[in-house]
């Protein structure tokens, strides 16, 4: 994205696809470490990346190129040491999209989409490398707007159901780290009321950022009048702040972030010795 904009020289990053297909697993590691020292350079300190799905579905339109592989076991590796490289070079990384969208020909940006896996298939495949993902340190997990009729009935999508959020995420996997939901803008969340319900219910059932709420003020005081009426608990808050503010303080951000400047980030950007490592791990297969 930062290259496509023609104004920053960023190192070019290889496709998901074409990491995958080196079949050696530290290339996304070398890859995602270059992603994040140039992140860096440039004052982000946090990357909706690596993509966790699993290409089941050889027809999916929304992740295509974004994923490492079809094989859960050779998706795992890959992401966690792209999560590897991305967390050891100071960038938060937030792998996507829980549970799985990989096994879906439609795209959660235009549609309600709907899966007929259960739990042990999800367990057996799309899980594997959230799972290693959050062995390997990830800081936070976006979660999709996808229904699972066979795993909890399917009235809320994945995004804002309290049994992907607490029972699986936080219990089953035991992942403590930042829960952020997908863009509550998107159509996959039409059998919603509003996208401040959405909010509202991903808060409530236990998420810990919004990702683009149309109307963030609005948002804002829909979330405040339901904590007045205790409708989300003054613990539930409480809990997703402290979560929030510690993936700040063990990163470094809460105290004293270092402030980029230009002069230093044009010699970071592009600089020979990432283009270097790039080409390395695309040949590291060979």
């Amino acid at each position: 994205r930062l290259v496509r904009s023609g104004h920053i020289p960023a190192t070019p990053i290889p496709r998901a696809e074409d990491v995958g297909a080196t079949g050696n697993p530290e290339a996304a590691y070398d890859v995602y470490s270059v992603v994040a020292r140039e992140l860096l350079a440039l004052g982000l300190n946090m990357n909706f990346a690596p993509v966790a799905d699993v290409l089941t579905d050889p027809d999916n339109q929304v992740i295509m190129t974004r994923a490492f592989a079809d094989v859960p076991e050779t998706a795992a590796a890959f992401v966690a040491e792209a999560v590897r490289g991305l967390e050891e070079n100071g960038v938060v990384s937030v792998v996507k999209h829980f549970p799985g969208h990989g096994d879906s020909s439609g795209d959660s940006h235009f549609e309600v989409i709907r899966l007929p896996h259960d739990l042990q298939r999800l367990r057996d495949v799309e899980l594997l490398p959230f799972r290693s993902a959050a062995e390997a340190g990830a800081g936070g997990v976006m979660t999709a707007h996808l229904y699972f009729p066979e795993v909890d009935g399917g009235e809320l999508p994945a995004s804002l159901s309290p049994f992907f959020l607490q029972e699986l995420l936080r219990r089953e996997m035991n992942y403590q780290g930042l829960i952020i939901t997908d863009a509550l803008e998107m159509k996959g969340l039409a059998g919603v009321a509003s996208p401040e319900e959405a909010g509202i219910l991903a808060i409530q059932n236990g998420a810990d950022m919004l990702l683009i709420p149309p109307d963030p003020r609005a948002q804002r005081d829909a979330l405040l009048m339901d904590a007045i009426y205790g409708r989300i608990s003054a613990d539930r808050l409480e809990e997703a702040l402290m979560r929030i503010i510690s993936v700040k303080i063990t990163r470094g951000i809460w105290y004293n972030p270092e402030i980029p400047d230009a002069a230093s980030a044009y010699k970071v950007l592009g600089n020979d010795e990432h283009r270097a490592m790039i080409a390395r791990a695309l040949d590291s297969g060979q």
